[in-house]
């Protein structure tokens, strides 16, 4: 990174530990909010230009050979994102001006945080998720977070991409995952202006208009998707890299909990269970299958997840998810799932009192990201497990626009409600009496 321009300066005091960090908090001119600001940035080339001379340079490496790849760094922003006088926030970004176009990792000023492929870039989606604005991970002007993005490499599949806001003061031990998306391919390798807190874009009318306000340090990016244990201010014994963490999770498994099948649904009707070791038959035709699996109660504590895979369906690793939840799925035209977003609901709700019509609805949004090639919007509610439950009231569902379109026909969307609950993460749709599952696993 030898461009260190339009007022970037380095030397600057860094968090506790590191040496120092780059304040973009400057400009060279335009108009703060237009696409005519000079500002702040750190590129790769020595200058910017309109033409790929200030590209980054051929074979500059930012996946892994199978695709996977974690951009990660460390930012101090000074203003929440709906003060600052810029167009976004910028973090990470491989722009350019012509058919150079990559993908950009940055801020939106609706406080989402968002990972963005443009139309030069050989894939298309892109994930966006809700920055927390309360609890341990709370966005906070003056306080340090470390923010990442990974792709795990399997084009295609349904949640390959993650994205992850953690404070650091907060004491984590490992990454705060904040929301997921989907890359339909992996990006093709070409290069474009690589830069550092803001976008690279020079040409009449466009300049450097998403500097990011304040500091960035300590950027990385990996050749693999990085386990949420696997960054840098987790403590060096207590890392997990990506090929020993599978083997990792199922530690707990071999210490004597019995996971066993519970039920099987054959289009919502049970099916008899099989023998072990016995295949489950079915009728010829589309069947819509639901497998339930867990743990007994007593034999669980509260740091062990379970994950799933069903052979010849699913590419990777799933979690469960416990308690009921809202699910926006992405069609095509051939009604295939394109992108996915699950929002679970968990535990008691403030504002709930003993029916919907006495308790107090609140309004609250979360971001669902629509890749290209999106032609119709699935909402399903689940109401989880057979051992879940409660009441969930949704009021006034509603999908709107905030107005602005990104490159490729991916829109960034929100679903606004009336709700009671306050779930632990932000959840997009209202509910009562949130589920309270009788089991730790659903």
């Amino acid at each position: 990174m030898t461009g260190l321009l339009n007022g970037a300066l380095a030397g600057q005091k860094a968090m506790t530990g590191f040496d120092s960090a780059i304040s973009f908090r400057a400009s060279q001119g335009g108009t703060p909010g237009s696409s005519d600001l000079r500002g702040a940035i750190l590129t790769a080339a020595s200058a910017l230009a309109n033409s790929a001379s200030d590209n980054a340079p051929t074979g500059f490496r930012y996946a892994g050979g199978d695709g996977a790849f974690t951009f990660e760094l460390l930012v101090r922003p000074d203003v929440m994102p709906q003060d600052a006088e810029v167009i976004a926030l910028g973090l990470i970004s491989m722009d350019g001006d012509g058919s150079d176009r990559i993908f950009n990792f940055r801020i939106e000023k609706q406080g989402f945080l968002a990972f963005i492929t443009l139309p030069h870039c050989g894939a298309s989606g892109g994930g966006l998720a809700s920055i927390p604005s309360s609890g341990p991970h709370a966005y906070k002007p003056g306080e340090w977070f470390h923010v990442a993005v990974t792709y795990d490499g399997n084009a295609g599949v349904t949640n390959n991409l993650k994205l992850y806001w953690t404070r650091i003061d907060a004491g984590a031990r490992q990454a705060n995952l904040i929301g997921r998306g989907t890359l339909s391919n992996d990006l093709n390798g070409n290069t474009g202006d690589f830069a550092i807190g803001n976008e690279a874009r020079s040409f009449p009318g466009n300049a450097e208009g998403e500097p990011f306000p304040d500091l960035i340090d300590e950027v990385r990016i990996s050749s693999i998707a990085r386990d949420p244990s696997d960054y840098l201010f987790v403590p060096e014994l207590s890392r997990r890299s990506a090929g020993t963490a599978s083997n990792a999770d199922t530690s707990t498994s071999k210490q004597g909990l019995d996971l066993k099948l519970s039920d099987v649904l054959v289009d919502g009707s049970p099916a008899p269970l099989p023998a072990p070791g016995e295949p489950l038959k079915l009728g010829s035709g589309l069947n819509r299958l639901d497998f339930d699996f867990g743990i007994e109660p007593d034999r669980i504590d509260a740091d062990v997840k379970l994950r799933c895979q069903l052979e010849g369906i699913d590419e990777r690793w799933q979690e469960t998810e416990r308690g009921m939840s809202l699910i926006y799925q992405a069609l095509d035209s051939d009604h295939r799932v394109i992108s996915q977003a699950s929002f679970p609901a968990v535990g008691r709700s403030n504002g709930w009192e003993t029916t919907p019509e006495d308790s107090a609805m609140t309004s609250r949004s979360e971001p669902v990201y629509l890749p290209a090639g999106t032609s119709a919007l699935r909402i399903s509610l689940s109401s989880g497990s057979p051992d879940t439950t409660g009441l969930m009231v949704i009021d006034k569902l509603a999908l709107r626009s905030p107005g602005r379109r990104h490159p490729r026909g991916l829109a960034a969307n929100s679903t606004s409600v009336r709700s009671c609950p306050r779930p632990p993460i932000p959840h997009p749709a209202g509910h009562g009496r949130e589920p309270i599952p009788r089991s730790p696993i659903s």
